[in-house]
């Protein structure tokens, strides 16, 4: 993903918008990340890709490429700026109906997701994996490339809680004033939620030690 001519103020896929937003002067994607290390070998392992689209004919022909496919990947991403809420949860770009699109058809589908905060995952019961980085900055392709193939496992765990549904936490507000009527009553700390996933979760597959 990615969002050219963005401005300092709104932020892109990799940094967020606002005083925190950082412009790289150049930036390894997700797609170029995963070719370059896909070409170091196994001779095996061959990267196919197409962009979404919002025609009928590019839908088709995504689809077609993730029932072929041992492995689909989508690449997901939404993004802020500064003094405003976002418009929704939802990801960018129809990235939601996509999902669940290819994750009908497909042998294996995996989510990448890249965003500044909380987001839906309305189709999270019909993929095999979903990974979340957040914003990665210029290197993010690279490191998608680390976990994907196994040269850094995941070791992280959610820093926040992802909600099951908009209404499951503070609706996003254009409004100049929103008020945050759950008071402490936060995350974990509210046991009247499910969310779609908890504070703290995560999968480890590496090793590592207390000294």
């Amino acid at each position: 993903p990615n969002t050219p001519g963005a401005g300092w103020q709104i932020g892109d896929y990799y940094s967020g918008g606002g005083s925190g937003h950082v412009p790289a002067g150049a930036v390894i994607t997700p797609l170029a990340g995963i070719r370059h290390r896909a070409s170091l070998g196994p001779d095996s392992v061959q990267v196919t890709s197409l962009s979404g689209g919002s025609s009928d004919k590019a839908d088709a022909a995504n689809l077609a490429l993730a029932r072929e496919a041992d492995v689909s990947i989508v690449v997901c991403a939404t993004t802020c700026g500064e003094s405003e809420d976002r418009k929704s949860l939802s990801l960018d770009g129809g990235c939601d109906a996509l999902v669940s699109a290819v994750g009908r058809v497909a042998k294996k589908t995996i989510v990448l997701v890249q965003a500044p905060g909380a987001f839906l995952t309305p189709w999270r019961g019909e993929v095999e994996a979903i990974a979340v980085m957040f914003l990665g900055g210029q290197e993010t392709g690279g490191a998608w490339a680390d976990v994907l193939f196994g040269d850094t496992p995941p070791s992280g765990r959610l820093p926040i809680e992802l909600p099951s549904s908009e209404a499951e936490t503070i609706l996003p507000n254009p409004q100049p004033s929103v008020p945050y009527t759950e008071g402490l009553a936060t995350s974990y700390r509210n046991t009247q939620r499910r969310p779609a996933f908890a504070f703290g979760h995560g999968l480890s597959t590496t090793t590592f030690e207390f000294g």
